[in-house]
């Protein structure tokens, strides 16, 4: 098996940004599947609408980067929301990260977080980069109105972080030391916690605690 690297990844997220995937929208089924297949216990209709980081995670695992869907590092959520690639790469000292580009010259299969791009709150959206340009990104992304695509971003402050994984990544999943791998089924309860947690935080229903970032992708629609 060839060892995964930025340029296969940036192929990869060019390949499936074009295919292109798609929520429920103009009246066509989901073909989500692939991506949310993952996640255990979200469903098509949960993740419309909410699903550029799970994109950017299904991209990671198809150009054979080897990630569990929850590193350890991830306090608030699974790789299904933007916040828990901050957290996975700013708590893994193998991965590289830059606050804010901090200079840092992005190349092709760099992931990029964003802050404000669709709402105005931190976190909201992120990306695959394609090609640095001169003053622009060229990135591949999902959820682009509930579907995937390229897009030309700026350079700008709406960047939060670029992420490089290294070539031939691995994260080992988190062992439980009772119960080993964590089952589906207890996953279940995992993410049902989150929710619940955060659902009481925000007092307002269960779609305030997605927004708050409990179970699902902290994403809002486009």
């Amino acid at each position: 098996m060839k060892k995964a690297t930025g340029k296969q990844l940036a192929q990869v997220a060019e390949a499936m940004a074009r295919r292109p995937f798609h929520g429920f929208a103009a009246g066509k089924a989901s073909n989500l599947e692939p991506i949310v297949q993952p996640f255990p216990n979200w469903t098509l209709e949960e993740a419309d609408g909410l699903w550029c980081a799970a994109f950017v995670y299904s991209c990671c695992r198809e150009a054979g980067f080897e990630i569990p869907i929850r590193p350890s590092e991830c306090e608030t959520c699974n790789l299904a929301g933007c916040i828990a690639w901050e957290e996975f790469a700013a708590g893994d000292p193998r991965i590289e990260y830059h606050k804010g580009g901090e200079g840092f010259v992005p190349e092709p299969g760099d992931i990029v977080l964003y802050d404000r791009v669709f709402e105005n709150r931190e976190h909201d959206h992120i990306g695959i980069v394609i090609e640095k340009r001169e003053h622009t990104i060229l990135t591949a992304e999902g959820n682009l109105d509930n579907r995937s695509g390229m897009t030309e971003r700026p350079i700008d402050g709406h960047i939060r972080a670029y992420i490089r994984l290294p070539d031939g990544f691995r994260k080992c999943l988190t062992i439980f030391p009772s119960r080993g791998i964590m089952p589906p089924s207890a996953m279940k309860e995992n993410n049902a916690s989150i929710a619940a947690f955060h659902e009481r935080r925000a007092g307002h229903g269960l779609e305030a605690a997605r927004n708050a970032r409990g179970k699902f992708a902290p994403e809002p629609r486009r």
